[in-house]
């Protein structure tokens, strides 16, 4: 094998084990959207207290503060925005827990998904727009990548992802977009 071949893989298993690694260490943090009551400058005490009570108002599990490592807000604030809430907890048992009431949370537009790293975001977000027709659903869990696909019109069954399926589904091209964007109108005068 030639030394540019060689190079290029040992780039990839590096590539590859980077990101479980990194993956690994997000095994306990999820993200929130759709919290209300941000503020400019929310200390993490406050972001995790909202993040308790909304849970417990809306799931009725009962999460301690001692459950939560951190949580805080995602981006730059913006007035009238609600940023994303990252929250590390404990224990992976609670977070499993919280998981299997995600859907009493979306009910209230409420959403719960795994910190995923870029790279798996990237190749989540490909799988699930760049080819609609294939793919009937994908999901993360644990911080693996599933999908189903399209066979005939019928599904067949869940497969996880590996990371040497990556590359492929990064490099698909984005569907083009079906209407023309917005125009922005003409203020009066």
């Amino acid at each position: 094998m030639d030394q540019a071949k060689e190079l290029e893989n040992l780039k990839k298993e590096l590539d590859k084990v980077t990101n479980e690694l990194e993956q690994y260490g997000r095994r306990n943090n999820v993200r929130i959207s759709g919290i209300d009551g941000d503020a400019n400058r929310q200390s993490s005490e406050t972001t995790t207290e909202l993040v308790i009570n909304t849970i417990k108002q809306k799931t009725g599990l009962n999460i301690g503060v001692h459950e939560i490592g951190v949580a805080h807000r995602l981006g730059k604030y913006r007035q009238g925005k609600q940023r994303p809430i990252i929250v590390k907890f404990v224990r992976r048992q609670t977070k499993i827990h919280v998981f299997k009431h995600a859907k009493q949370l979306r009910q209230s537009a409420i959403y719960i998904n795994d910190d995923l790293t870029k790279t798996n975001q990237e190749v989540l977000s490909s799988v699930r727009l760049k080819d609609r027709d294939s793919v009937k659903k994908a999901w993360s869990y644990e911080g693996k990548l599933y999908v189903v696909y399209n066979q005939n019109g019928q599904d067949d069954g869940p497969h996880e992802l590996q990371f040497k399926q990556y590359h492929y589904w990064l490099n698909l091209p984005w569907p083009a977009r079906n209407t023309a964007p917005a125009t922005r109108p003409t203020e009066a005068r």
